[in-house]
């Protein structure tokens, strides 16, 4: 047996070693050769962990850290915040600030009541309760939740926001306390701002509404004064002309009714043309526009960009309230036409004796067919979101100042509205024709007369009416017309409306000079009495004559002209 073992042990001895003489003293490479491999292994897999374990113990002591730092913080913010903190447990408060305390001493146990209006009206005696009660709703809920809600103090204007809200994983509520009163006082503040500046803008709106139909009205009643004046010619003595006295008192009396009926609707407060700087009052309007313009930001989330490049302009007449509305109104109209966003440009230059500002944006634009229609009374392309008075209002503002408002559709897109100031050039006080006692003389000689108006049908009666004088009258239908028709031969006296589109009667007054320095002018308007004041002349006329038009008036100022030199050519 034990020989045949040591047979066994020889054999695998030899099969070891491939048949090499056994030494007992000799290695065993075939079994430590592994062990070194792993042993490698495993210190490589040992230094592995340990610079992960260092990293992890980094990690923990800059958690550890952050969290000690936090809990500074925090507990340091809750001893000195001046918001009111408080932590709400089953038990009710389990730990709170001073703030909380000094918010609501028991001196002044007055009690607070609920101003969420989706509730009933309920009254709290204590701070304590009111957060308790809210407290106690939130643990009742699964999950987290908040809750948010304002009360004032009973008997006093102190109000408070209670922000609350349930911590996750606990049993917790975590109150925040804010003292508001100065934030609602201030938005009550602003909300009556705002509607008193809405207030304001609804009694322009009417004043406007209800100047334009004064206008209108003196305009019909112009027609009907100097067709009584034409029958009355026609009729001379005949039974027939009995009547119309009574009829032209009828419209002596509608007349005076118009006027009064204006003069209470004009804006009136501070009406005052004067010297005014662009580049001061235009600046001041953006500056409203663009408070108007991040609050549509922020809620739409779509850039708006207000971009305002102004050179130094001679100084132009006009108030400077109705301008600042008219480029608040603009800019407001340019934010609307851009749904996507945009910039809205203002800029300006000199062209002659007036200043151009032209604001323009990268909206949707206008068709075609509107350019001229935006301007009139009610008419919008907004459809119920619009009154159709802020292009009308500036229109009649810019025709008051002596000046003009297009609108013109830009390349490739957008509006662009152009403002015409006339520049406070030099003038001469502009003077009333007197009304006679007596019908004054007719005229020494044959006038030729420029006579321009946008109005059909006085247009017309007019010219009638001075052709029966023994007049040479010439018409137009608007001021580039009247232009055109100066640019070829000069004319004794012009006779001109004050309220017409694209160019206004100042501007044609203007430029008429500058061809025919001497030429004889007369403003004709149907806006009442706004243009006697000297102060609200652009520039010098001879006077002006309001519609409806006295034909005696006028038949004075004719014949004033008549004794003049003939108007010689340039």
């Amino acid at each position: 047996m034990p020989q045949h073992r040591n047979n066994r042990i020889g054999r695998s001895v030899r099969r070891e070693s491939n048949g090499a003489p056994f030494r007992q003293d000799a290695p065993d490479r075939s079994k430590r050769a592994p062990f070194a491999g792993e042993q490698n292994e495993l210190l490589k897999k040992y230094e592995q962990l340990t610079r992960k374990y260092e990293v992890l113990v980094k990690k923990y002591e800059v958690n550890t850290g952050e969290q000690t730092s936090v809990y500074r913080l925090g507990w340091w913010a809750l001893r000195t915040s001046d918001s009111a903190l408080a932590l709400f447990g089953d038990r009710g408060v389990l730990l709170s600030n001073p703030r909380w305390r000094t918010l609501d001493p028991a001196s002044r146990a007055q009690g607070w009541d609920l101003l969420t209006a989706d509730e009933p009206q309920r009254e709290f005696p204590s701070l304590d309760h009111l957060a308790e009660e809210t407290a106690g709703k939130l643990l009742a809920k699964e999950g987290s939740s908040t809750s948010v809600a304002r009360y004032r103090r009973k008997g006093g204007e102190q109000v408070i926001e209670v922000r609350s809200e349930r911590i996750a994983g606990i049993k917790l509520v975590a109150v925040l306390v804010l003292d508001v009163s100065r934030q609602v006082q201030a938005d009550l503040d602003l909300h009556e701002a705002h509607e008193a500046l809405h207030q304001r803008h609804r009694t322009e709106a009417i004043g406007e509404i209800a100047s334009g139909v004064a206008h209108d009205l003196n305009n019909a009643l112009n027609v009907m004064r100097l067709r009584l004046d034409l029958l009355r010619r026609e009729l001379g003595d005949r039974p027939q002309s009995k009547h119309l006295p009574a009829l032209a008192q009828i419209v002596e009396d509608a007349a005076a009714r118009v006027a009064r009926v204006h003069e209470l609707s004009h804006r009136s407060a501070d009406g005052r043309i004067e010297p005014l700087d662009l580049r001061k009052v235009i600046p001041e309007a953006l500056a409203l526009s663009r408070t108007e313009l991040e609050q549509r930001e922020l809620v739409s989330g779509k850039p708006f960009r207000l971009i305002s490049r102004l050179p130094e302009l001679p100084p132009v007449r006009a108030n400077a309230a109705e301008l600042k509305h008219v480029f608040v109104n603009l800019v407001l109209n340019s934010r609307d036409a851009m749904p996507l966003g945009g910039t809205i440009f203002v800029q300006g230059w000199r062209d002659g004796d007036f200043a151009v500002i032209s604001v323009s944006d990268e909206g949707t634009g206008i068709p075609e067919e509107h350019l001229e229609r935006v301007f009139e009374p009610f008419f919008s392309t907004k459809g119920e979101t619009g009154t159709g008075l802020g292009l009308s209002m500036a229109r009649a503002a810019m025709a008051r100042l002596g000046g003009s408002i297009v609108a013109r559709n830009r390349q490739p897109l957008g509006v662009e509205f152009v403002l015409r100031f006339p520049l406070d050039v030099e003038r001469k006080a502009p003077a009333l024709a007197p009304a006679p006692s007596e019908p004054p003389p007719g005229p020494g000689r044959s006038l030729r007369v420029l006579l321009v108006d946008d109005d059909p049908d006085c247009l017309e009666v007019t010219q009638a009416v001075l052709e029966a004088e023994g007049l040479s009258v010439k018409t137009a239908s608007s001021g580039k017309e009247a232009l055109r028709i100066l640019h070829d031969q000069p004319y004794d006296l012009l006779l001109c409306d004050i309220g017409m589109p694209e160019m206004s009667g100042w501007q044609v007054a203007q430029e008429a000079r500058l061809k025919w320095p001497a030429v004889p002018i007369y403003m004709v308007t149907g806006w009442g009495n706004e243009f006697t004041k000297e102060d609200s002349h652009p520039c010098a006329v001879e006077g002006v004559l309001g519609k409806p038009l006295d034909v005696r008036e006028l038949r004075g100022a004719i014949a004033r002209i008549a004794s003049r030199p003939a108007v010689g050519s340039a």
